[in-house]
């Protein structure tokens, strides 16, 4: 006699003690989530979207606050200006000495002139001369 290759043949041996049930046992429970309740589904997963979407929105206004104060804390800042290192009183001197003649180096030749000097002069040497003017337009 053949049998369906796809099925396993049945096994002739007689159900042990965990197969047998008595009537001691009493009824049988009733299978656990045979029923669902779309109702109560539908909540727990309308819930846990709700969950979700606030922690989304409780990190990103926790980040923007972060950055906001990240950002003004190295923009807008002072601490440079008035550091233990005396930067702020270095670059009043640096202005101070910007508006004054002084040695660079002496053994060169070399010294500083007034800020707003430096800039006539440099504009002076980019005007033209009338003579050098009257000579292209001829």
């Amino acid at each position: 006699m053949s049998h369906d290759p796809n099925l396993a043949p049945h096994a002739e041996q007689h159900p042990d003690a965990w197969h047998r049930h008595v009537h001691a046992e009493g009824m049988p429970q009733v299978e656990h989530g045979a029923r669902a309740k779309p109702l109560l589904l539908g909540g727990v997963i309308a819930i846990m979207v709700v969950m979700f979407l606030a922690t989304c929105l409780v990190l990103i206004m926790y980040f923007n606050k972060t950055m906001a104060e990240s950002r003004s804390r190295l923009l807008e800042t002072t601490e440079l200006a008035d550091g233990p290192d005396g930067s702020f009183a270095r670059r009043e001197n640096a202005l101070a000495g910007a508006e004054q003649f002084h040695w660079v180096d002496r053994e060169t030749g070399v010294v500083t002139i007034p800020l707003s000097q430096a800039m006539a002069v440099v504009v002076a040497d980019y005007q033209p001369n009338n003579k050098e003017i009257e000579s292209q337009g001829n």
